[in-house]
């Protein structure tokens, strides 16, 4: 019956998706899989009020590099870095 053969494939999966979750969560927590080993921050001598460092970023345009204090010389400046898709 074509039924049955539908139920066990449900369970197979089920089972399946149950075994990758749980395998997953016990190597994170083992740390035979390092999810955050590309994070290389570290503490800086930087303290609240302290002027922004200067630095050069390439234009989204392509137009060359700017520094950042083109534009933070008569107005706040603030940086997003983040993702808007």
């Amino acid at each position: 019956m074509w039924w049955r053969r539908a139920v066990m494939i449900a369970i197979a999966v089920v089972v399946l998706a149950a075994g990758i979750y749980f395998g997953l969560r016990q190597a994170l927590a083992a740390g035979w899989i390092k999810a955050g080993r590309y994070d290389i921050r570290s503490e800086g001598t930087l303290q609240v009020g302290d002027l922004a460092p200067d630095l050069s970023l390439e234009a989204a345009d392509g137009s060359g590099a700017r520094s950042l204090s083109e534009f933070y010389r008569d107005e706040p400046l603030v940086l997003v870095f983040g993702s808007y898709t």
